[in-house]
């Protein structure tokens, strides 16, 4: 009787032992979690957001290079011009200086001479004793006296000459030029003029009625 007792205490307390056990593993493992780690070499991922604009590059010369002139401006800024072998002589020049002004039959500068202008020197009443203006741009100034009175220019045309063109400015629209080359006459207006280098050319200057200053611009391209 006393052995059957120990035998079933003894089979009792192996079964709570058993079960102590089991539920202390069950808790173990319920009261843990296991995190899993990244993966070997490799970081854990970050996102970040970021962007930046650069400014364009300025042009460094934004403005870009201008052309040349044509070299067709007129240099007394008169109300005719032409130009020979191709030249327009068209432009516009500068307005006129204050000069002095010459008596008599006409002669001294007039009013309408600029910086550098060629003033008319008596006698100069004829092509013998006509003043010259040099086989270059430049510009020729006088006056007219009265109704008889007549001043010459010349200048030749430069063998190499392009172009050249002709203008004149004065204080009246009585003025008349005649101009001539080769002994032949030709308009002043309009531009059509002969065009012959190496030779000379001559400008006759008059009045159709009253005294007048005038100047008179000759354009030459080489």
């Amino acid at each position: 009787m006393r052995s059957a007792l120990l035998t079933g205490s003894a089979l009792t307390f192996i079964a709570l032992t058993c079960f102590a056990c089991s539920g202390s593993d069950s808790a173990a493992s319920n009261g843990s979690e296991d995190v899993l780690a990244p993966p070997k070499n490799e970081s854990p991922s970050t996102e970040e957001s970021s962007s930046a604009e650069s400014n364009p590059p300025e042009d460094s010369d934004p403005t870009g290079g201008g052309g040349g002139g044509d070299g067709s401006g007129l240099p007394d800024g008169g109300s005719e011009g032409g130009g020979g072998g191709g030249g327009n002589g068209n432009g516009n020049g500068n307005g006129g200086g204050k000069g002095d002004g010459g008596g008599g039959g006409g002669g001294g500068g007039g009013s309408l001479c600029q910086a550098g202008s060629v003033a008319e020197s008596e006698p100069n009443d004829d092509a013998a004793s006509a003043d010259s203006i040099p086989g270059e741009t430049g510009t020729f100034c006088g006056r007219i006296g009265s109704d008889t009175d007549v001043d010459f220019v010349t200048f030749t045309l430069p063998a190499n000459a392009k172009s050249f063109g002709m203008s004149q400015k004065t204080t009246s629209g009585a003025i008349r030029i005649e101009p001539s080359v080769d002994g032949t006459t030709f308009p002043f207006g309009g531009g059509n003029y002969p065009f012959k280098p190496g030779k000379a050319y001559t400008l006759k200057i008059s009045t159709t009625g009253g005294a007048l200053d005038y100047r008179i611009g000759v354009t030459i391209t080489l």
